[in-house]
């Protein structure tokens, strides 16, 4: 009697130990030890396999922080400058940038220096005298040890040169946190917005958009335009055809290629575009909504021929045999009446919706 044949079952990939590795402060360290399956090590004959030593390396991930020195501080002006520019015509808005291409700010002056301490460490908030030169200890001239030898043309000529300057372009400033100077000298002028206490009263003419709501708000963008691109991925072909139709995008060439096309125009609504920042909201609902569907199903109906809301006046018809079916407003879209009827369960609608669907779908 031959022997009945038994499948081998396929081999378990191999199981990582995972063991940590202590005394590391600056990564995250893991120690990855990959085991041969068990049913490889433990079988007979198998020799080489039970004595052999474990594979091992070394993963090394970094936990990423945002340290004070990484992050971007973006200052904008609050003035907008558009008296005198061209506008539209039809919106009256200005065809040009609000804010001039450059503008130059202040690098010295006096200032109210709120944290000031005296000797015995106790604050006592006094004007000061301040100017803005790279690689000095502070912005405050009593503690620029390195300047006190030189006459007012040469301190003119360190504030003159370009890595000086403060320029606002098109309105922005963006400053990285290890500019500790610069910052400093933004932060101390009368015109800052968020000074507390001005020396003269003046203007306040630009503002700082706080850096961590910047962060937390692209983090927002990114993270809702991963999950509009997932839901869009994760549609059927009909699903984003009947989510396509609805926004807009042309959905007459199903073939391969015109599918792929259409699956394209998908994805690039499901990008966040800073221009529309409602973009991503509008791709979710449509995709979300239940009413998609049925828009879809009426808005094919009447495209094929299979209803007409023009063979009669103020009525819905079967279109080949023009058999009136329901009353309806012909001033107004048809799909969004039948929606709107849908939605408020109209038995009528429900079972027109099942007919539609049947010839579409023949």
């Amino acid at each position: 009697m031959a022997k009945k044949y038994t499948p081998r079952a396929a081999a378990r990939p191999a199981q990582p130990v995972i063991k940590p590795i202590a005394n590391d402060t600056e990564q995250n360290d893991t120690q990855i030890d990959f085991l041969p399956p068990a049913q490889e090590i433990y079988a007979p004959g198998n020799i080489a396999a039970t004595k052999a030593v474990a594979s091992t390396f070394r993963r090394r991930t970094t936990t990423p922080r945002i340290l004070e020195e990484d992050k971007v501080y973006e200052f904008e002006l609050i003035q907008s400058y558009t008296a005198g520019k061209p506008v539209d015509k039809k919106t009256g808005k200005p065809l040009g940038h609000p804010y001039p291409p450059r503008s130059g700010w202040p690098n010295e002056g006096i200032a109210f220096d709120e944290d000031y301490k005296d000797e015995s460490g106790k604050s006592k908030p006094q004007a000061r005298q301040w100017r803005y030169i790279e690689g000095q200890p502070s912005i405050w001239v009593d503690e620029q040890d390195g300047l006190m030898g030189m006459d007012k043309d040469q301190i003119n000529e360190l504030l003159g040169q370009e890595e000086n300057q403060i320029w606002f372009i098109d309105g922005k400033l963006r400053v990285r946190g290890i500019e500790k100077l610069k910052l400093q000298s933004l932060m101390v002028q009368d015109y800052f917005e968020g000074k507390k206490r001005q020396y003269r009263v003046k203007n306040r003419t630009y503002r700082l958009n706080n850096p961590d709501a910047i962060i937390s708000d692209q983090m927002s963008h990114i993270e809702s335009e991963y999950y509009a691109k997932k839901q869009a991925m994760e549609c059927t072909i009909e699903q984003m055809i009947e989510a396509a139709y609805v926004m807009g995008i042309d959905i007459s060439d199903q073939t391969d290629e015109g599918v792929r096309r259409i699956r394209l125009q998908f994805l690039q609504k499901a990008t966040f575009d800073a221009k529309n920042p409602k973009q991503l909201e509008w791709f979710t609902s449509i995709v979300n909504n239940p009413a998609t569907h049925v828009t879809y199903v009426f808005g094919q109906g009447i495209a094929q021929g299979i209803i007409s809301g023009n063979q009669q006046l103020g009525k819905l018809t079967w279109a080949k045999a023009n058999q009136p079916i329901m009353d309806i407003n012909s001033n107004t879209n048809i799909p969004d009446q039948l929606v709107a009827m849908y939605l408020d369960d109209d038995p009528k609608v429900f079972k027109l919706l099942d007919e539609v669907e049947k010839q579409l779908y023949i």
